[in-house]
């Protein structure tokens, strides 16, 4: 039985900031100074299957390209929005900023 799609649109520039933030935590996921497993409740599978997924949305070269998930990863998608802001160096602080500014995006759609 296949799990429920979740669908979302992100235009080319968002999702850049988003895999390459994304794509730090991932390339830092052992270094307990910089990753808190406890906070980050999403596992290096996971992590590496969101990056698969926005790599392959990147690839489409559009504007705003419809990005396909399962619920499952929408979960760990959303998950990483919430924490990579937190462990990007001090640089990417407008990157963090988009992420915060992308997860209350996310949460107000959840109210409605």
């Amino acid at each position: 039985m296949e799990s429920e799609k979740i669908s979302f649109e992100l235009d080319n520039n968002a999702i850049n900031i988003v895999l390459r933030s994304i794509s730090y935590l991932n390339d830092n996921y052992y270094h307990t100074h910089i990753v808190d497993k406890q906070r980050l409740v999403t596992d290096k599978v996971d992590v590496e299957r969101v990056i698969t997924i926005l790599k392959s949305a990147s690839a489409k070269k559009q504007d705003i390209v419809t990005i396909q998930m399962t619920r499952n990863d929408w979960y760990s998608y959303q998950n990483l929005i919430s924490y990579t802001p937190y462990v990007l160096p001090s640089d990417r602080v407008d990157d963090a900023e988009f992420l915060e500014d992308l997860d209350w995006l996310y949460m107000d759609e959840e109210d409605d």
